[in-house]
């Protein structure tokens, strides 16, 4: 039972193993005429072996708790750990007998007797907007164990089998046959061709081969260190970086100037984006961003009808709390969306010393901006420099005229249905962020009358 409690780390310890031999052998030609090719050599076993003792690690000490939950198990049920044993390999990775139920699967290593579980449920893991099928297993202490089905038709498989165990209760079959509880099964999961252990290997290798190379790229002579003069870091977005791309490709001089402001962030989450469709005049659906995070995004939407790719909508720096529309529209019904390449950036050109609110409105004529700033802080130097940190946020986010409305703690009045935001006839400033002739009017208003106090230029 160990043994297959351990299949599945073994073969991760393999693949690992492979690439090295594979990555060693290409970085032996490529330098075996230089004399940093042995040096190379060295630094780069040493790296694996820190890398390959990590990832042992983590498969083998579930698979060592996993000897001592067999043993636990036999004494507290009874069941001699010699017993002849006949299992049946319900996945690559799970296999069962008439007493035991073994997952083999790396980090995840566990083996249940019949006798510890009360019963299993039905559920859903999801990973970057893609429901996967999961099974969670309840044991007597109410401890729950999830067992992620990530490849095509394991889920139905496992089922099948625990099915054996603890036979579906009469009233889940709703045609009373085996094939309606799959039928069933399948328009509840959604189901994925790869699973989390493919991903965990692919980042290893990928992490194996970016330090390999990374390392060659230091040892080399300072005359091949092309656009690093002197070898030093230069601080931004680096030219591999689709946004530093798409500012070379502008043609926009007031975009690519504000654009190098922009800074790659490593605490954005995906999470907080969230998404809505809409009826576009093409008959199409289209999708509306709600970017609810401080941080510009920038990735590519892939769009699923039933599992089959209906496109990929680019998302280009949607702005920080606010609604984008998403370029493109798709035909058919889309039931399901994956996020990739994505990635959030500050903009040093929108940080402010003034703290303030910020929310979307519209209505059946226009949309506006609802700005909050408390009295105290509220003067016309915070009015400019948040009026300009809008302006370079719509710039990057290639939004065009927007008006700003703003309120204080004295004036600002919510609408008879509070959802729909601030009365704008209680603003006591407006502002108009005209990017195409690159300028900003601002006017006080008093008693719901308007007075133009200055015009910005922004060029």
């Amino acid at each position: 039972m160990k043994k297959l409690a351990l299949r599945g780390t073994l073969k991760t310890m393999g693949i690992l193993g492979a690439v090295f031999l594979i990555v060693a052998l290409i970085l032996i030609v490529a330098t075996m005429s230089t004399e940093d090719g042995l040096l190379a050599g060295i630094m780069m076993g040493l790296i694996f072996l820190v890398l390959f003792l990590i990832i042992a690690a983590v498969g083998l000490i579930p698979y060592w708790r996993c000897g001592r939950q067999i043993r636990r198990q036999c004494e507290q049920f009874g069941i001699s750990e010699d017993d002849p044993q006949e299992f049946e390999m319900l996945t690559r990775e799970v296999s069962m007998s008439s007493h035991w139920l073994i997952n083999g699967g790396f980090g995840n290593n566990f083996a249940l007797c019949r006798q510890a579980i009360d019963h299993i449920e039905e559920s859903t893991f999801y990973q970057r907007g893609v429901a996967i099928p999961a099974i969670l297993i309840v044991t007597g202490q109410k401890k729950k164990i999830r067992l992620v089905c990530g490849r095509r038709g394991d889920f139905d498989r496992i089922m099948d089998g625990l099915d054996r165990w603890f036979p579906p209760q009469p009233s889940a079959l709703e045609e009373g046959t085996e094939s309606s509880t799959r039928s069933q099964r399948a328009v509840r999961q959604q189901e994925r061709s790869s699973g989390g252990k493919q991903v965990l290997l692919a980042m290893a290798a990928v992490v194996v081969m970016v330090a390999v190379f990374s390392l060659l790229y230091t040892l080399l002579p300072p005359h091949s260190s092309g656009g690093r003069p002197g070898g030093t870091d230069v601080p931004g977005i680096s030219q591999s970086d689709p946004v530093q791309q798409l500012i070379d490709a502008s043609s926009d001089d007031q975009f690519r100037r504000i654009a190098q402001g922009l800074q790659p962030v490593s605490d954005g989450d995906e999470d907080e984006l969230e998404f809505y469709t809409t009826d576009l005049e093409n008959g199409q659906t289209g999708f509306f961003l709600v970017n609810n995070t401080p941080y510009f995004y920038y990735g590519i939407m892939t769009v699923y009808e039933e599992e089959s790719e209906l496109a990929q909508l680019p998302i280009v720096l949607a702005k920080p709390y606010e609604i984008t529309l998403i370029d493109g529209g798709v035909d058919g019904s889309p039931d399901q969306y994956v996020l990739s390449d994505g990635h959030f950036y500050s903009l040093s050109y929108a940080e402010t010393y003034t703290a303030y609110q910020v929310s979307s409105s519209w209505d059946d004529q226009s949309s506006w901006m609802e700005i909050y700033v408390p009295s105290e802080d509220l003067d016309e130097a915070a009015l400019t420099e948040i009026c300009q940190a809008e302006y370079y946020s719509n710039v990057v986010s290639s939004l065009h005229d927007q008006v700003l409305y703003f309120f204080n703690d004295s004036s600002a009045y919510q609408n008879g249905d509070s959802s729909q935001g601030y009365d704008r006839s209680t603003a006591v400033y407006r502002a108009v962020l005209d990017i195409d002739n690159r300028q900003i009017l601002l006017f006080s208003i008093e008693n719901g009358v308007e007075t133009q106090m200055d015009s910005l230029s922004m060029e």
